[in-house]
């Protein structure tokens, strides 16, 4: 799996990403 910087979120993105591992991130922030 890739890692995803918190910089690359601010940017658009250009490829697709998995929407399951933005979820995860979500979560595991709101703990």
């Amino acid at each position: 799996m890739t890692a995803i910087d918190p910089a690359a979120l601010e940017l658009p993105p250009t490829e697709p990403v998995d929407m399951t591992i933005l979820i995860q991130q979500a979560l595991d922030r709101g703990r």
